[in-house]
């Protein structure tokens, strides 16, 4: 049976222990269909939670799985398998902090390390309950929300918060990669802020004042938008205010203070240009070109974009 571990809780310590005694009198395999009824009938078993803890304990190389069959990875008295899926449980768990960061943790001087059992991860698949039922995790009572971890495994625990610090923290930029980070988006906008100038000037080939749409920002980097250009050949002042944004793969975009309370204020007469860096070259392309994009993005429902503060601007009033 190859049926994929759901979210829907595990066995008990007991029930497992059970599943591993039921399997283990069968040297040469026991059918798992078979296995899941009779454990069903002897521990009134869930059997989608037997399902599961089948699938993980294969995974862990507690049992071993073929085709229908499974059957014990290893001869174990029951106490001895107590103590190794408790290590396994701790095993797996330590994985999962070290990729998904260890905000579960806690130091407590004196009293050692500790589970907030709120923020484990993989709550839904029913592993944490096997922290403390395979005695990985002390528990004091059943609605207590943090488990001490035993000494056993207090080391492990700490290596996983170390290991995940050290993943999940960004590596400092050096002075010479932020500058050439900084070389290389401004060089990304003059490239599209020219291949848009070029575009305004084909689409607008037939403008008596075509040699008019020029790039503000070359002028004025404070203007808040890059290109003064003209919405149809017989508009003779400038009506568009174009503000180029390059991205390359996912759709996204820095738009400045200063950007958006000129978009405030040009309203419709303000647009943005969006330029997928990986197309310039591609025949017939064509930005995608929002105009009035204050009200678009801030004010309208359902814009389809998600939009986040980024910086903040701090001030002592005194």
């Amino acid at each position: 049976m190859n049926v994929a571990r759901r979210a829907d809780g595990l066995l008990s310590a007991r029930q497992t222990l059970a599943l591993l005694a039921l399997v283990g009198q069968r040297a040469a395999g026991y059918a798992e269909e078979q296995a899941l009824r009779d454990l069903a009938a002897i521990e009134h078993a869930s059997r989608s939670r037997a399902n599961n803890t089948i699938i993980l304990l294969a995974e862990a190389g507690a049992l071993e799985r073929d085709g229908s069959y499974v059957r014990l990875a290893s001869e174990r008295s029951m106490e001895e398998w107590r103590s190794h899926i408790g290590d396994l449980t701790a095993s797996i768990m330590v994985r999962r902090i070290e990729a998904e960061g260890p905000r579960c943790l806690q130091a407590r001087g004196d009293e050692g390390l500790w589970i907030d059992s709120m923020l484990l991860p993989g709550i839904e698949d029913g592993l944490p309950l096997w922290l403390v039922e395979f005695g990985v995790a002390l528990r004091g009572g059943s609605r207590e929300r943090f488990w001490r971890v035993s000494p056993r495994h207090q080391q492990n625990f700490l290596a996983a918060a170390r290991t995940a610090n050290r993943i999940h923290t960004k590596r400092p930029m050096t002075q010479a990669q932020l500058e050439a980070a900084l070389a290389a988006q401004a060089d990304h906008g003059l490239e599209a802020e020219l291949w848009v100038l070029e575009y305004e000037r084909r689409r607008l080939s037939g403008h008596p004042l075509r040699d008019q749409i020029r790039r503000v920002s070359e002028e004025n980097v404070a203007a808040g938008y890059d290109i003064a250009s003209f919405s149809v050949p017989t508009v003779l002042h400038h009506d568009t205010h174009i503000e180029v944004k390059s991205f390359q793969g996912k759709k996204r975009f820095f738009w400045s203070r200063n950007e958006i309370e000129m978009a405030e204020a040009l309203a419709e007469a303000y647009v943005l240009y969006l330029v997928d860096r990986g197309r310039l070259d591609e025949p017939g392309y064509t930005p995608e070109i929002i105009q009035g994009p204050y009200s678009a993005l801030f004010l309208s429902t359902g814009s389809g974009w998600s939009i986040s503060p980024t910086t903040f601007e701090c001030v002592a009033e005194t």
